[in-house]
C-alpha cells in the first residue's frame, strides 16, 4: 500500500475597491412678491417654500447645484428638466385632497463632461 500527501489550500476571496464616485445635488427657489396680496407684503422675497401663490408671485426662481466627487479621473454627463407642478389641495380631516393639477415641462439642460474638481456647476 502507498500513501500520497495532499493538502487542500482552500478558496481565498480578495475585494478590492479601486475606484468610487458620488453625486449629490441641490434645487432653491425664491420668488419676489409682485402682487397685492393678504399674506405678503409687496416687494417681499420668499425663499425655499414648497410652494408659491401665483397670483401673488408670479416669477419663481430656481438654481440647481450639482456636485460630482470621485477617487479617479473621468467625468459625467448630467441633465436637469425643470417642471411647474400648478394644482389645487385642501384637506377632509386628517387627509389631504388634490382637486386638480397640471403638470407643464418649463426648461431643461444639459452639461457634458463634469469633471470631480469642477464643485460648483449651477444650472
Amino acid at each position: 500500500m502507498t500513501y500520497t500527501a495532499y493538502e487542500n489550500p482552500g478558496t481565498t476571496i480578495k475585494i478590492e475597491q479601486v475606484s468610487s464616485w458620488e453625486a449629490s445635488g441641490t434645487y432653491t427657489t425664491a420668488a419676489r412678491v409682485t402682487e397685492p396680496n393678504l399674506l405678503y407684503s409687496v416687494r417681499t422675497t420668499l425663499q425655499g417654500g414648497p410652494a408659491y401663490f401665483i397670483t401673488a408671485s408670479s416669477i419663481i426662481d430656481g438654481e440647481f447645484q450639482f456636485r460630482y466627487d470621485a477617487t479617479d479621473d473621468g467625468s459625467v454627463t448630467m441633465t436637469a428638466e425643470q417642471t411647474l407642478v400648478l394644482r389645487s389641495v385642501g384637506e377632509d380631516g386628517e387627509e389631504t385632497i388634490e382637486y386638480w393639477r397640471t403638470t407643464s415641462t418649463i426648461g431643461q439642460q444639459r452639461v457634458r463632461e463634469i469633471s470631480p474638481r469642477d464643485h460648483d456647476n449651477i444650472i
